[in-house]
């Protein structure tokens, strides 16, 4: 459905996509709150799939040595510093991420624009390059 009409300059920042309409509750119907939900929620699977597979990474590190407990205690040190680490990159990746949809939001920035995919992409590149400067003094 082409809302072109609705809005002057055709644009349709408190309609609904599908309908045209205003819901009563600002911009959201049931099927873009389902479209934000997607991603997000495929996002959470995957850090947990990555989670169970380090974790499975471990474990096996730990069955093949089958030696005494103080190399034991060093792997799972190793490991909890390797999950550390991630944790942080993360934390800055997701932050920087965030910035930039915050500046998408104050200067009024369309998501078509490429403008938009550039600040995502500079985001994300200065969380990794932040991470691995932290990372190594760490």
């Amino acid at each position: 459905m082409n809302c072109a009409k609705v809005q002057p300059d055709g644009r349709r920042p408190y309609l609904s996509s599908r309908t045209c309409r205003s819901n009563g509750f600002g911009e959201l119907d049931l099927f873009d709150i389902i479209a934000i939900m997607i991603p997000i929620v495929l996002a959470v699977c995957l850090v947990i799939a990555v989670r169970i597979l380090s974790e499975a990474s471990v474990r096996k590190r730990m069955a093949e040595t089958q030696s005494d407990p103080e190399s034991i205690r060093l792997l799972l040190a190793a490991a909890e510093r390797t999950r550390s680490r991630t944790l942080f990159a993360w934390a800055i990746g997701a932050t920087l991420v965030g910035l930039a949809l915050l500046i998408f939001g104050l200067f009024d920035i369309r998501a078509i624009d490429p403008l938009a995919f550039g600040l995502v992409a500079f985001a994300a590149g200065v969380a990794l390059i932040l991470a691995l400067t932290v990372g190594r003094r760490l």
